[in-house]
Protein backbone atom coordinates (compact mmCIF):
# COMPACT_ATOMS: atom_id res chain seq x y z
CA UNK A 1 0.00 0.00 0.00
CA UNK A 2 0.70 3.44 -0.35
CA UNK A 3 1.35 6.26 2.36
CA UNK A 4 0.90 9.78 1.23
CA UNK A 5 1.10 12.73 3.81
CA UNK A 6 -0.25 16.78 2.34
CA UNK A 7 1.09 19.50 3.62
CA UNK A 8 3.88 18.82 6.39
CA UNK A 9 5.64 20.84 8.07
CA UNK A 10 8.85 20.31 10.36
CA UNK A 11 10.07 22.99 12.89
CA UNK A 12 11.06 22.75 16.60
CA UNK A 13 10.75 19.13 16.69
CA UNK A 14 6.73 19.09 15.83
CA UNK A 15 5.41 17.94 12.95
CA UNK A 16 2.43 19.80 12.01
CA UNK A 17 -0.15 18.10 9.57
CA UNK A 18 -2.72 20.79 8.29
CA UNK A 19 -4.51 17.87 6.18
CA UNK A 20 -4.55 14.27 6.71
CA UNK A 21 -4.29 13.01 3.49
CA UNK A 22 -8.05 11.19 3.45
CA UNK A 23 -9.44 11.12 0.41
CA UNK A 24 -12.12 14.16 0.18
CA UNK A 25 -15.59 12.71 0.96
CA UNK A 26 -18.78 14.07 -0.41
CA UNK A 27 -22.75 14.26 0.06
CA UNK A 28 -24.56 13.32 -2.49
CA UNK A 29 -27.97 15.09 -3.78
CA UNK A 30 -30.04 14.09 -6.87
CA UNK A 31 -31.05 17.07 -8.49
CA UNK A 32 -34.30 16.17 -11.22
CA UNK A 33 -36.45 18.69 -12.33
CA UNK A 34 -40.28 17.35 -11.04
CA UNK A 35 -41.79 15.67 -14.05
CA UNK A 36 -38.86 15.23 -16.33
CA UNK A 37 -38.00 11.79 -17.89
CA UNK A 38 -34.11 13.37 -18.29
CA UNK A 39 -32.34 16.19 -16.52
CA UNK A 40 -28.68 16.96 -16.96
CA UNK A 41 -26.72 19.65 -14.67
CA UNK A 42 -24.51 21.54 -16.42
CA UNK A 43 -23.15 24.54 -14.00
CA UNK A 44 -22.96 25.69 -10.37
CA UNK A 45 -22.23 28.98 -9.11
CA UNK A 46 -20.97 30.28 -5.76
CA UNK A 47 -23.90 30.84 -3.92
CA UNK A 48 -25.34 27.05 -5.08
CA UNK A 49 -27.62 28.03 -8.04
CA UNK A 50 -27.72 25.59 -10.66
CA UNK A 51 -27.98 25.36 -14.34
CA UNK A 52 -28.88 22.55 -16.98
CA UNK A 53 -31.04 20.85 -19.60
CA UNK A 54 -34.16 18.68 -18.81
CA UNK A 55 -36.43 16.91 -21.01
CA UNK A 56 -40.12 16.44 -20.59
CA UNK A 57 -41.31 13.77 -23.15
CA UNK A 58 -39.72 14.27 -26.58
CA UNK A 59 -39.39 18.17 -25.64
CA UNK A 60 -36.25 19.71 -24.40
CA UNK A 61 -35.12 22.80 -21.82
CA UNK A 62 -33.15 24.99 -20.05
CA UNK A 63 -33.31 24.95 -16.37
CA UNK A 64 -32.12 27.10 -13.23
CA UNK A 65 -32.39 25.87 -9.52
CA UNK A 66 -31.97 28.11 -6.84
CA UNK A 67 -32.37 26.48 -3.18
CA UNK A 68 -34.51 23.83 -4.52
CA UNK A 69 -36.87 25.66 -6.75
CA UNK A 70 -36.50 25.26 -10.53
CA UNK A 71 -37.80 27.42 -12.90
CA UNK A 72 -37.69 26.66 -16.68
CA UNK A 73 -35.22 28.83 -19.31
CA UNK A 74 -36.40 30.64 -22.46
CA UNK A 75 -34.00 28.48 -24.47
CA UNK A 76 -33.31 24.77 -24.59
CA UNK A 77 -30.64 24.27 -22.67
CA UNK A 78 -28.53 26.64 -20.26
CA UNK A 79 -24.46 25.32 -19.93
CA UNK A 80 -23.04 27.77 -17.07
CA UNK A 81 -24.29 30.45 -14.52
CA UNK A 82 -21.94 32.62 -12.64
CA UNK A 83 -21.90 34.88 -9.61
CA UNK A 84 -24.11 37.36 -11.19
CA UNK A 85 -26.82 35.17 -11.70
CA UNK A 86 -25.92 35.64 -15.82
CA UNK A 87 -26.89 32.06 -17.52
CA UNK A 88 -25.27 31.18 -20.50
CA UNK A 89 -27.53 29.35 -23.23
CA UNK A 90 -25.66 26.30 -25.29
CA UNK A 91 -26.73 27.91 -28.46
CA UNK A 92 -25.97 31.01 -27.20
CA UNK A 93 -26.99 34.07 -25.55
CA UNK A 94 -27.02 35.15 -21.89
CA UNK A 95 -30.04 35.71 -19.89
CA UNK A 96 -29.40 38.40 -16.85
CA UNK A 97 -31.45 38.19 -13.85
CA UNK A 98 -33.71 41.10 -15.32
CA UNK A 99 -34.77 38.74 -17.57
CA UNK A 100 -32.87 40.42 -21.02
CA UNK A 101 -31.83 38.03 -22.55
CA UNK A 102 -29.04 38.93 -25.20
CA UNK A 103 -27.88 36.89 -28.21
CA UNK A 104 -24.86 36.06 -29.19
CA UNK A 105 -23.94 34.70 -32.77
CA UNK A 106 -20.67 33.18 -33.96
CA UNK A 107 -19.60 35.33 -37.14
CA UNK A 108 -19.46 34.12 -40.34
CA UNK A 109 -15.88 33.01 -41.02
CA UNK A 110 -15.02 33.30 -37.81
CA UNK A 111 -14.93 29.17 -36.97
CA UNK A 112 -12.76 27.38 -39.84
CA UNK A 113 -14.12 25.54 -42.84
CA UNK A 114 -15.55 22.08 -41.90
CA UNK A 115 -13.20 19.75 -44.48
CA UNK A 116 -16.46 16.65 -44.06
CA UNK A 117 -19.12 18.55 -45.18
CA UNK A 118 -20.96 17.63 -42.05
CA UNK A 119 -22.95 19.92 -39.63
CA UNK A 120 -20.45 22.61 -38.10
CA UNK A 121 -21.92 22.06 -33.86
CA UNK A 122 -21.38 24.56 -32.15
CA UNK A 123 -21.42 24.74 -28.33
CA UNK A 124 -21.03 27.98 -26.02
CA UNK A 125 -19.41 26.03 -23.00
CA UNK A 126 -18.71 28.33 -19.98
CA UNK A 127 -19.48 31.73 -18.57
CA UNK A 128 -17.16 33.71 -15.98
CA UNK A 129 -17.35 37.13 -13.73
CA UNK A 130 -16.27 39.39 -16.22
CA UNK A 131 -18.73 37.99 -18.81
CA UNK A 132 -15.93 35.98 -21.01
CA UNK A 133 -17.16 32.75 -22.54
CA UNK A 134 -15.40 30.20 -24.02
CA UNK A 135 -17.01 28.00 -26.35
CA UNK A 136 -16.23 24.81 -28.96
CA UNK A 137 -16.90 24.03 -32.34
CA UNK A 138 -17.16 20.33 -33.87
CA UNK A 139 -17.02 18.45 -37.44
CA UNK A 140 -18.80 14.98 -36.88
CA UNK A 141 -16.93 12.47 -39.39
CA UNK A 142 -15.15 8.94 -39.56
CA UNK A 143 -17.96 6.93 -36.92
CA UNK A 144 -19.18 9.38 -34.93
CA UNK A 145 -15.63 10.80 -34.04
CA UNK A 146 -15.33 14.88 -33.52
CA UNK A 147 -12.98 16.84 -34.17
CA UNK A 148 -13.08 20.56 -34.35
CA UNK A 149 -11.52 23.66 -31.97
CA UNK A 150 -12.20 26.21 -28.76
CA UNK A 151 -12.98 30.04 -29.15
CA UNK A 152 -13.56 32.93 -26.76
CA UNK A 153 -15.88 35.32 -26.89
CA UNK A 154 -14.56 38.97 -25.17
CA UNK A 155 -16.15 42.01 -25.15
CA UNK A 156 -18.02 41.41 -28.17
CA UNK A 157 -14.83 39.84 -29.87
CA UNK A 158 -14.80 36.17 -30.68
CA UNK A 159 -11.03 34.90 -30.90
CA UNK A 160 -10.14 31.07 -32.40
CA UNK A 161 -7.14 29.30 -30.64
CA UNK A 162 -4.90 28.07 -32.82
CA UNK A 163 -3.92 24.31 -31.35
CA UNK A 164 -0.17 23.38 -31.17
CA UNK A 165 1.65 21.84 -34.78
CA UNK A 166 -0.07 18.07 -34.84
CA UNK A 167 -2.46 18.54 -32.33
CA UNK A 168 -5.86 19.06 -32.21
CA UNK A 169 -8.79 20.82 -29.60
CA UNK A 170 -11.53 18.03 -27.90
CA UNK A 171 -14.80 20.48 -28.37
CA UNK A 172 -15.14 20.98 -25.07
CA UNK A 173 -13.39 23.88 -23.00
CA UNK A 174 -13.85 26.26 -19.40
CA UNK A 175 -12.68 29.14 -18.17
CA UNK A 176 -12.40 30.68 -14.62
CA UNK A 177 -12.41 34.17 -12.98
CA UNK A 178 -8.99 35.28 -13.58
CA UNK A 179 -9.70 34.70 -17.54
CA UNK A 180 -7.64 30.78 -17.47
CA UNK A 181 -9.13 28.47 -20.37
CA UNK A 182 -8.31 24.77 -20.19
CA UNK A 183 -9.26 21.80 -22.16
CA UNK A 184 -7.74 18.80 -23.86
CA UNK A 185 -5.86 18.39 -27.30
CA UNK A 186 -5.34 14.81 -29.16
CA UNK A 187 -2.31 13.93 -31.35
CA UNK A 188 -2.67 11.51 -34.24
CA UNK A 189 -2.49 8.48 -32.44
CA UNK A 190 -5.24 9.76 -30.23
CA UNK A 191 -2.80 10.38 -27.41
CA UNK A 192 -5.10 13.06 -24.85
CA UNK A 193 -3.26 16.13 -22.98
CA UNK A 194 -4.21 18.54 -21.07
CA UNK A 195 -3.72 22.63 -22.24
CA UNK A 196 -4.20 25.70 -20.45
CA UNK A 197 -4.65 29.19 -22.05
CA UNK A 198 -2.98 32.58 -20.11
CA UNK A 199 -3.88 35.35 -22.30
CA UNK A 200 -3.40 33.93 -25.22
CA UNK A 201 -0.56 32.01 -24.26
CA UNK A 202 -1.05 28.58 -24.61
CA UNK A 203 0.86 25.53 -23.57
CA UNK A 204 0.08 21.77 -22.53
CA UNK A 205 0.39 19.40 -19.67
CA UNK A 206 0.41 15.92 -19.27
CA UNK A 207 -2.90 14.55 -17.59
CA UNK A 208 -2.23 12.35 -14.27
CA UNK A 209 -5.43 10.95 -15.42
CA UNK A 210 -3.46 9.20 -18.49
CA UNK A 211 -5.21 7.18 -21.28
CA UNK A 212 -7.18 8.27 -24.22
CA UNK A 213 -10.65 10.39 -24.67
CA UNK A 214 -10.80 12.56 -22.14
CA UNK A 215 -12.93 15.60 -20.86
CA UNK A 216 -12.03 18.21 -18.93
CA UNK A 217 -15.42 20.12 -18.38
CA UNK A 218 -14.39 23.34 -15.75
CA UNK A 219 -12.03 24.49 -13.40
CA UNK A 220 -12.36 27.19 -10.64
CA UNK A 221 -10.25 29.55 -8.68
CA UNK A 222 -7.81 27.17 -7.49
CA UNK A 223 -7.53 25.55 -10.32
CA UNK A 224 -9.26 22.14 -9.41
CA UNK A 225 -10.10 20.61 -12.73
CA UNK A 226 -13.38 18.13 -13.20
CA UNK A 227 -14.21 16.11 -16.08
CA UNK A 228 -15.24 12.72 -17.15
CA UNK A 229 -13.62 9.66 -18.72
CA UNK A 230 -15.58 6.89 -20.42
CA UNK A 231 -14.10 3.37 -22.13
CA UNK A 232 -15.61 0.37 -23.49
CA UNK A 233 -13.80 -2.53 -22.32
CA UNK A 234 -14.98 -6.32 -23.78
CA UNK A 235 -16.89 -6.66 -20.10
CA UNK A 236 -18.34 -3.36 -19.30
CA UNK A 237 -19.05 -0.23 -20.38
CA UNK A 238 -18.57 2.60 -17.46
CA UNK A 239 -17.55 5.75 -17.06
CA UNK A 240 -16.54 7.65 -13.93
CA UNK A 241 -16.11 11.46 -12.95
CA UNK A 242 -12.51 12.19 -11.68
CA UNK A 243 -10.93 16.15 -9.57
CA UNK A 244 -7.36 17.02 -10.42
CA UNK A 245 -6.45 19.15 -7.56
CA UNK A 246 -2.15 19.92 -7.50
CA UNK A 247 -1.78 16.55 -10.00
CA UNK A 248 -3.08 14.52 -7.58
CA UNK A 249 -6.59 12.62 -9.37
CA UNK A 250 -9.69 11.85 -7.44
CA UNK A 251 -12.35 9.48 -9.26
CA UNK A 252 -16.13 10.35 -8.09
CA UNK A 253 -18.69 8.09 -8.74
CA UNK A 254 -22.53 8.77 -7.86
CA UNK A 255 -23.60 6.13 -5.39
CA UNK A 256 -24.99 3.43 -7.03
CA UNK A 257 -24.46 5.04 -10.27
CA UNK A 258 -23.79 2.52 -13.75
CA UNK A 259 -22.09 5.94 -15.40
CA UNK A 260 -21.24 9.41 -13.55
CA UNK A 261 -20.33 12.95 -15.72
CA UNK A 262 -19.11 15.45 -14.00
CA UNK A 263 -19.78 18.97 -15.22
CA UNK A 264 -19.01 21.86 -12.68
CA UNK A 265 -17.13 22.58 -10.03
CA UNK A 266 -17.38 25.96 -7.95
CA UNK A 267 -15.28 28.10 -4.90
CA UNK A 268 -16.76 26.39 -2.77
CA UNK A 269 -15.79 22.71 -4.02
CA UNK A 270 -19.08 21.66 -4.80
CA UNK A 271 -19.45 19.89 -8.19
CA UNK A 272 -22.62 19.57 -10.20
CA UNK A 273 -22.91 16.64 -12.87
CA UNK A 274 -24.92 13.56 -14.19
CA UNK A 275 -25.37 10.41 -13.51
CA UNK A 276 -27.19 6.74 -15.09
CA UNK A 277 -29.17 5.38 -12.18
CA UNK A 278 -30.57 1.80 -11.68
CA UNK A 279 -33.49 2.60 -13.30
CA UNK A 280 -31.79 3.16 -16.51
CA UNK A 281 -32.81 7.05 -16.43
CA UNK A 282 -29.99 10.09 -16.88
CA UNK A 283 -30.90 12.08 -13.33
CA UNK A 284 -28.47 15.10 -12.37
CA UNK A 285 -26.61 15.47 -9.17
CA UNK A 286 -24.93 17.96 -6.56
CA UNK A 287 -21.88 16.78 -4.59
CA UNK A 288 -20.53 18.99 -1.36
CA UNK A 289 -18.09 18.39 0.26
CA UNK A 290 -17.87 16.89 3.45
CA UNK A 291 -15.48 18.93 5.86
CA UNK A 292 -12.09 16.88 6.71
CA UNK A 293 -11.21 15.43 10.11
CA UNK A 294 -9.50 18.46 12.70
CA UNK A 295 -5.96 18.80 12.10
CA UNK A 296 -3.67 16.47 14.12
CA UNK A 297 0.00 17.45 15.26
CA UNK A 298 2.41 15.03 16.08
CA UNK A 299 4.78 15.73 18.05
CA UNK A 300 8.66 14.29 16.71
CA UNK A 301 9.36 12.42 14.20
CA UNK A 302 9.16 9.12 16.21
CA UNK A 303 5.38 9.42 16.12
CA UNK A 304 5.05 9.14 12.69
CA UNK A 305 6.95 6.57 12.28
CA UNK A 306 4.64 5.24 14.87
CA UNK A 307 1.49 6.34 12.60
CA UNK A 308 2.70 4.87 9.22
CA UNK A 309 3.44 1.77 10.98
CA UNK A 310 0.14 1.40 12.52
CA UNK A 311 -1.85 2.50 9.63
CA UNK A 312 0.16 -0.29 7.85
CA UNK A 313 -0.70 -2.85 10.52
CA UNK A 314 -4.69 -2.02 10.18
CA UNK A 315 -4.28 -1.64 6.55
CA UNK A 316 -6.24 1.70 6.39
CA UNK A 317 -5.62 3.73 3.16
CA UNK A 318 -4.14 7.28 3.75
CA UNK A 319 -4.70 9.69 0.47
CA UNK A 320 -7.08 7.11 -0.96
CA UNK A 321 -9.68 4.42 -0.90
CA UNK A 322 -10.04 1.46 -2.76
CA UNK A 323 -13.73 0.16 -3.96
CA UNK A 324 -14.70 -3.14 -3.08
CA UNK A 325 -16.33 -3.40 -6.48
CA UNK A 326 -13.16 -3.08 -7.95
CA UNK A 327 -11.68 -6.00 -6.28
CA UNK A 328 -10.68 -9.21 -8.31
CA UNK A 329 -13.62 -11.16 -9.74
CA UNK A 330 -16.20 -8.00 -8.99
CA UNK A 331 -19.18 -7.71 -11.08
CA UNK A 332 -20.93 -4.52 -10.66
CA UNK A 333 -18.49 -1.47 -10.26
CA UNK A 334 -20.68 1.11 -8.93
CA UNK A 335 -21.68 -0.67 -5.87
CA UNK A 336 -20.61 2.31 -3.50
CA UNK A 337 -19.57 5.86 -3.44
CA UNK A 338 -16.46 6.02 -5.30
CA UNK A 339 -13.42 8.57 -4.42
CA UNK A 340 -10.06 7.02 -5.63
CA UNK A 341 -6.67 7.94 -6.91
CA UNK A 342 -5.70 6.02 -9.81
CA UNK A 343 -5.30 5.96 -13.43
CA UNK A 344 -6.60 4.04 -16.31
CA UNK A 345 -6.85 3.46 -20.02
CA UNK A 346 -9.38 4.84 -21.59
CA UNK A 347 -10.45 4.54 -25.22
CA UNK A 348 -14.52 5.73 -25.90
CA UNK A 349 -16.05 9.37 -25.25
CA UNK A 350 -19.09 10.63 -24.65
CA UNK A 351 -19.63 14.17 -25.20
CA UNK A 352 -23.02 15.93 -24.27
CA UNK A 353 -22.08 19.79 -25.05
CA UNK A 354 -22.95 20.54 -28.27
CA UNK A 355 -25.88 22.43 -30.16
CA UNK A 356 -26.65 24.62 -32.90
CA UNK A 357 -25.86 28.45 -32.87
CA UNK A 358 -28.07 30.32 -35.08
CA UNK A 359 -30.31 34.18 -34.36
CA UNK A 360 -29.18 37.57 -33.41
CA UNK A 361 -31.60 39.09 -31.21
CA UNK A 362 -32.21 41.07 -28.52
CA UNK A 363 -35.56 40.42 -26.20
CA UNK A 364 -36.50 40.77 -23.03
CA UNK A 365 -38.25 37.28 -21.20
CA UNK A 366 -40.27 37.11 -18.03
CA UNK A 367 -39.34 33.69 -15.47
CA UNK A 368 -41.34 31.12 -16.61
CA UNK A 369 -42.04 28.76 -13.84
CA UNK A 370 -42.92 24.52 -14.10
Amino acid sequence: MRLILISAFVGSGVLGLSHMAWADAYSYQTLDVPGANMTVVSGINDSGQTVGTYFRGSNQYGFLESNGVFTTLPFNSATAINDSGQILAADGGILAPTGMFTSITVPPGTIPRNPYGTQTLVSFDQLNNAGQIVGSYGFPHFEGQITGGVFLYNNGTFTVLQPPDGLTFTPSAAINNSGRIIGSLTDLTGNVVGFIDDNGNLTTFALPVGGLNLTLTELNDSDKIVGYSCRNPATEFFCEGFLIASGDVTFIDFPGASETYLAGINNEGQIVGRYYGTDGVEHGFIATPVPEPASLTLAGFGLLGGLGLILRRSGKRVGYQVRDSLKAGATNRHKAPSIESRSFPTDYIIRMKVSICYGTEENSYEGLGL
